[in-house]
């Protein structure tokens, strides 16, 4: 090698080693900024067609760890999702109470129970009257407080989701920006180095709203899927939009029917003159929006229905009437009359028969009179084996018979006679033999001559359990009250007819075996027995609610420590790999001051060699 060539490669170790320290200098300085990875400068030997002459820098690159920077993504999303959900869930739990607390439910309907008691023992008792309709209005005003901070909590989802997809869209426009920089400077060959790190963290930052899959492309940029396949970025971003609800109820809900969705939902527009729902489409798996959508449709729905079956078992045991029938014959035909003209619409008229194998049947047929109900399916009752029918009772009676003979079948006959109803076997074929008829109806009357009475109302009006295009019971909670007529005569909890004395407990103790001692079935939409029916009294039904929301709470809590551990787990091995570490830079520096010392002493003896040249 030349003098001159010692000199270009001194100077080019100068320039290496300055450049290296302004990228120290760099990393230095930005050791606590959020997002930051070190950065680190290529350096080769340059040696054109064979001849040595020192070093030359390459790109200024990322020290990172793809699989880290993936594998902490996914578990933003997780984070993201389980963070929402405990926060949702201990609000909850805060309105609920500790179990036995002064305000929480258990306590409540304890209280109730013991002025029941009371009045049972002294039925004549003012005070005991009293005592009692205040503990069912204080229970009633509770679980009317309990519905609408439900419904808060849905409201506020609705309100968080229309605030993340408004963030999601900026993301994913700031992306879509980042990919058109980031590809114009790799292509003109340009550092971007500081561009991948914001792209980093507003990717970072859409895993917390979104479960994402990123896919690298050749030329730099970047496209971005959910987890489910949807394409929410490539070149151009994806727009959503949110159809935010005006006000949430009890009764809202959503449908993948736009024309029965009552609540917000997510809408992509692609730009092809269609939208896709994502919702319906299950676009979303974990993240901050998929915590929304299940806290809103499914957590908090859960939970206002257990309110609603208490509600329902408050107000429908304590009304409900039970109306027999008498036998009746027509010719070899056989079975049963009974008189209709109590029942309303919700009520139910139940047959029970035998089959030519002497199978027995039970058929549940349930007044629907509006038209846009569903159709019942036979879930509709707490009973696994019988078969529920909807019969509209508002064309009248004989209107009704006709359907109700036309849904039993041909071996089965039903007519009526004013508002008596006769069901008959189909007589000497002997296929079928009616084993019973009877119906329960709703008392609407104080003084209706039985035990039963309306001591709930669903606000002013009697409490049905009608089946319409929304259930009376869904919501029943936030709207149950203790009825007004007995608060204006309290008589009313003991004296059912005329000649019933004052002291009679009748009444009394029929409402404490009703709500208390006699067992009950709640349907499996509670969730407090999984999917099946739980069976028990109103107590243990309330104190099984209780239990369901403090062990939900509490998992809810523990997946969010999880992930919570997770997360800062993967954080720290990015740290390690991709953090500022000082120690470790001032090393980097004192090399550096090092090499820079020894290219400048090779600079200096090639000043010195190159005077004594002169000065032959």
């Amino acid at each position: 090698m030349s003098l001159g060539g010692a000199l270009d490669a001194a100077l080019a170790g100068l320039r290496v080693t300055s450049a290296n320290l302004e990228l120290v200098s760099h990393n230095i300085s930005n050791a606590n900024t959020p997002g930051y990875t070190r950065k680190a400068i290529g350096q080769v030997e340059q040696a054109p067609g064979g001849d040595l002459s020192g070093v030359r820098l390459t790109n200024t690159t990322r020290v990172i760890n793809a699989l880290i920077n993936k594998q902490l993504q996914l578990e933003t999303s997780g984070l993201g999702y389980a963070e929402t959900i405990n926060e949702y869930y201990t609000s909850l739990d805060t309105f609920l109470g500790q179990p036995g607390g002064p305000t929480a439910l258990d306590t409540l309907m304890n209280n109730f129970q013991s002025s029941l008691e009371e009045l049972a023992t002294s039925p004549e008792s003012y005070v005991a009257r009293e005592n009692t309709l205040h503990d069912a209005q204080v229970l009633a005003n509770t679980l009317n407080g309990l519905s609408e901070d439900i419904q808060n909590l849905r409201s506020q989802a609705e309100l968080a989701l229309n605030d993340a997809v408004d963030r999601v869209n900026e993301i994913l426009g700031s992306l879509s920006d980042l990919n058109a920089e980031i590809t114009t400077t790799t292509q003109a060959g340009q550092a971007s180095a500081s561009l991948l790190d914001r792209r980093d963290s507003l990717l970072n930052e859409l895993a917390q709203y979104v479960d994402i899959r990123v896919q690298e492309r050749e030329r730099g940029d970047i496209g971005v899927y959910t987890n489910s396949g949807t394409l929410l970025l490539d070149g151009d971003a994806a727009r959503l939009t949110f159809d935010a609800s005006g006000s949430i109820t009890a009764q809202s809900s959503y449908s993948t029917d736009p024309a029965q969705r009552t609540v917000g939902t997510i809408l992509l527009n692609p730009g092809s003159g269609y939208s896709i729902d994502l919702i319906a489409d299950s676009a979303f798996r974990s993240g901050e929006i998929k915590a929304l959508i299940d806290l809103r449709d499914s957590i908090l729905p859960q939970a206002q229905a257990q309110l609603d079956s208490i509600a329902d078992s408050l107000a429908r045991s304590l009304s409900a009437k039970d109306v027999t029938s008498t036998a009746a014959t027509s010719g070899a035909q056989a079975g049963f009359s009974i008189d209709l003209s109590q029942l309303q619409d919700g009520d139910s008229i139940t047959l029970t028969y035998t089959d030519s194998s002497s199978t027995e049947h039970t058929v549940t047929i349930v007044r629907v009179d509006d038209a846009s109900a569903p159709a019942l399916t036979n879930d509709y009752t707490t009973d696994p084996n019988d078969t529920v029918i909807g019969i509209s009772f508002a064309g009248g009676f004989a209107a009704a018979a006709a359907a109700i003979d036309t849904a039993l079948g041909a071996d089965l006959n039903a007519s009526a006679s004013g508002s008596t109803l006769t069901i008959l076997d189909d007589g000497a074929t002997n296929n079928t033999d009616v084993t019973g008829l009877s119906a329960t109806v709703t008392e609407t009357s104080l003084t209706g001559g039985t035990a039963s009475l309306p001591l709930f109302t669903d606000g002013a009006s009697a409490y049905t359990a009608r089946f319409g295009e929304v259930p009376q019971v869904t919501g029943f909670a936030g709207r149950i009250q203790v009825n007004s007529a007995l608060l204006g005569d309290p008589s009313g909890l003991v004296v059912y007819d005329s000649g019933v004395a004052s002291g009679d407990s009748t009444r009394p103790q029929a409402i404490l075996n009703r709500l208390f001692i006699n067992d009950q079935s709640f349907g499996g939409s509670t969730g407090v027995a999984g999917s099946s029916t739980f069976t028990g009294t109103l107590s243990e039904f309330v104190n099984r609610v209780i239990s369901f929301q403090g062990r939900e709470a509490e998992s809810a809590h523990l997946a969010y420590e999880t992930q919570e551990v997770a997360y800062e787990q993967l954080s720290e091995r990015q740290a390690a790999v991709s953090g500022v570490d000082l120690d470790t830079e001032m090393a980097f520096l004192i090399s550096l001051q090092t090499a820079y010392q020894a290219n400048a002493r090779v600079i200096s003896t090639f000043r010195e060699m190159t005077d004594l040249l002169m000065r032959i």
